[in-house]
């Protein structure tokens, strides 16, 4: 599952606003959602046969508006899309189910412009190819 196919589901899901992009955030727009590889715990090898799903740690950045509130609510609005994502097909493959790093999105403040900026961190257990 490639970070470019998670952003084209969590396009089809709610609105981006500016924009949407993988590994950079274009600060100088209001509204943007960058996708993000993070470093997860290791990978579980199960005994004996290859396993039926593959992990794969994001990080979404949520970048969004002078409005307290409004920043919140679309970062809450993502949390739970990925939070209920369960046999979501993608370009690469099913994501089967997730797991939130977090109770809800993280608050990073805000940017140098003045927009809220919330962290939402996830495993997404994917189906294998082949």
């Amino acid at each position: 599952m490639t970070l470019a196919a998670i952003k084209d589901w969590l396009k089809t899901k709610t609105d981006t606003g500016d924009g949407i992009a993988v590994g950079v955030c274009d600060r100088s727009c209001d509204r943007f959602i960058s996708v993000y590889g993070r470093s997860g715990a290791a990978a579980r090898m199960p005994i004996g046969r290859n396993g039926s799903y593959d992990e794969k740690s994001v990080a979404v950045l949520v970048h969004w508006t002078k409005q307290a509130t409004e920043a919140e609510q679309k970062a809450r609005e993502i949390y739970n899309i990925i939070r209920s994502a369960s046999r979501v097909q993608t370009a690469d493959g099913a994501i089967l189910f997730s797991r939130m790093a977090g109770g809800e999105p993280v608050a990073n403040g805000q940017d140098v412009r003045g927009i809220f900026e919330y962290t939402i961190e996830a495993i997404l257990y994917c189906g294998k190819e082949g």
